[in-house]
């Protein structure tokens, strides 16, 4: 299998539309708390999101499969005008994972970060996806703090 990792910007955030609806079905199953909140989220809010946080730099990349010609994986990671990154969003199709494509995404998404010598990293995770823990503390990311939400 080819992969092939094409590196865009908010130009091309469309073409993750599709996964990012899937990976947040995935935190709509694994939300206790939050799912009915989550079932309203839209690609349309989130994107307005990527656009409009005063990120002074936001990178897109995608991972397509060159024989099926499919986009399977992406990870958005931003800068911040402070000067802190943030990997926003990363998914990879269910077939593809164990492939080494997640980590070669958050790699390059970091090398990027290291190139502009962006010392605090940070990556935010729902709570119920707690089993991505173990993929991050490979890159030097645990948890640093818990904040509780009052539910209604």
């Amino acid at each position: 299998m080819q992969i092939e990792y094409i590196v865009t910007d908010a130009r091309d955030l469309e073409l993750i539309r599709p996964l990012w609806e899937k990976l947040n079905e995935h935190h709509v199953v694994r939300s206790r708390y939050f799912a009915a909140e989550m079932v309203q989220r839209t690609f349309e809010d989130r994107k307005k999101y990527f656009l409009d946080n005063a990120k002074a730099e936001l990178r897109v990349e995608l991972a397509k499969d060159k024989a099926a010609g499919a986009v399977i994986g992406y990870c958005v990671s931003s800068i911040s005008t402070g000067e802190q990154g943030e990997i926003e969003s990363i998914y990879v199709e269910p077939d593809y994972r164990k492939l080494g494509i997640g980590d070669a995404l958050m790699q390059r998404a970091l090398a990027w970060m290291d190139g502009r010598q962006i010392k605090r990293k940070r990556i935010g995770v729902a709570y119920g996806n707690e089993e991505v823990f173990g993929f991050y503390s490979r890159y030097g990311f645990y948890p640093r703090v818990t904040i509780l939400q009052q539910v209604e």
